[in-house]
């Protein structure tokens, strides 16, 4: 699913089985992208990549990120996506 906010990330991880978040720091509501990924973390075993900006990024981010958790950095080229996905899958999966 695209989602467009943390309340309706929440309720889709619950309705289906998901192999991969990726999500943003800023939904514009309530929640933002770090309380998502702490909700995330506390609830279920998934990977998940974020999305920020050199403006967004803060210590407390920057302190979500883990062995299993791919990052990416606004501008971000096509390459760099594939090889987030590929090492955050890969990282996940020698978790296991």
């Amino acid at each position: 699913d695209t989602v467009y906010s943390a309340e309706v990330a929440l309720k889709s991880l619950v309705r289906h089985k998901v192999d991969l978040v990726l999500l943003g720091s800023y939904f514009g509501t309530r929640v933002n992208g770090v309380d998502l990924i702490q909700e995330i973390r506390r609830k279920y075993d998934i990977p998940y990549i974020f999305i920020f900006s050199h403006q967004e990024s803060s210590s407390k981010e920057l302190g979500l990120i883990n062995e299993h958790t791919g990052i990416l950095s606004r501008p971000f080229r096509q390459k760099e996506i594939q090889n987030t996905l590929e090492v955050t899958l890969y990282n996940y999966a020698q978790k296991l």
